[in-house]
């Protein structure tokens, strides 16, 4: 059985494929949130992450010829858009990204009881992690992406995204006094993400 938003998705995308600009709109604005916060976190700038949200935005209208909903979800692809343009644009600028912002403009889905201690968590991955770590963190545990979609967003593979999300976890583990207990993640709070 198919959830409503999945049918609801696939309908937007068939008829964007067909040339239906409101119904793209629709996509846009459906997915504009997860879009902008993983952009502020791939590139670490507010202003450059509006930016590559409407540069993917066009190159995902352009290519919306080459998606298939029998490969995976739509944000997925999209992400993987979006990487690939964040991507582009840092080679084009030979600029390298700064620090993450601290605050991303992101409204949880599902905000939970300890959003202070999820603030916390969230600017402790900024600080600690390379670009990189951080939006595949946020990808995993901030949209909750399973690591095969992770691996085609940002163009890794599952091992090197396992990998990765096992550094980053063992470095915030050890930074919130976790590595007593022998198993990174382990009690201190770090799962939370």
């Amino acid at each position: 059985m198919q959830s409503t938003a999945n049918v609801e998705e696939r309908t937007l995308v068939v008829r964007a494929q067909a040339g239906d600009r409101d119904a793209f709109g629709a996509l846009a604005g459906l997915y504009a949130a997860p879009l902008y916060t993983f952009l502020v976190r791939r590139c670490g700038s507010r202003d450059g992450a509006e930016d590559l949200s409407q540069m993917a935005l066009l190159r995902a209208w352009l290519k919306l010829p080459t998606y298939r909903a029998g490969r995976g979800a739509f944000l997925p692809w999209l992400l993987a858009v979006a990487n690939s343009v964040a991507v582009s644009e840092k080679r084009r600028r030979r600029v390298r990204a700064g620090p993450l912002a601290r605050d991303p403009a992101h409204v949880p889905p599902n905000p939970v009881e300890h959003a202070e201690d999820r603030d916390e968590l969230w600017h402790l991955v900024d600080r600690l992690l390379p670009a990189d770590a951080a939006a595949a963190v946020w990808l995993r545990y901030g949209e909750n992406l399973d690591i095969g979609d992770i691996a085609r967003v940002l163009s890794w593979t599952g091992v090197r995204v396992r990998i990765t999300l096992y550094r980053a976890r063992h470095t915030l583990a050890r930074a919130l006094g976790g590595e007593q207990s022998g198993v990174p993640g382990k009690g201190d709070g770090v799962h939370a993400l």
